[in-house]
C-alpha cells in the first residue's frame, strides 16, 4: 500500500480523495479552508489497511432424501 493523506471537514461528506503527498495534501486543506471561512479540516494520513480475504462458496449436493424443505 502506497501511503496517502485525505482531507476531511468536521460536518461534512467522507472524503474521496487521495493526496499522494503530505504538502500537496496540505495545499488542498489550505485551499478548502479558505474557501469555507469557519471551518475545520482535518488532514488525515492512512497508516494501516485491513482487508478479510475473499471466501470461496462452498456447495453441498443433497441426497433426493436430505432436501431440507
Amino acid at each position: 500500500m502506497a501511503k496517502f493523506w485525505m482531507i476531511w471537514r468536521v460536518g461534512g461528506g467522507e472524503p474521496t480523495y487521495r493526496h499522494s503527498s503530505q504538502h500537496l495534501a496540505v495545499l488542498e486543506a489550505e485551499r478548502l479552508a479558505r474557501a469555507n471561512p469557519g471551518c475545520i479540516f482535518y488532514l488525515l494520513e492512512a497508516t494501516m489497511e485491513v482487508k478479510l480475504p475473499l471466501q470461496a462458496l462452498e456447495w453441498h449436493q443433497f441426497k433426493e432424501d436430505e432436501i431440507p424443505f
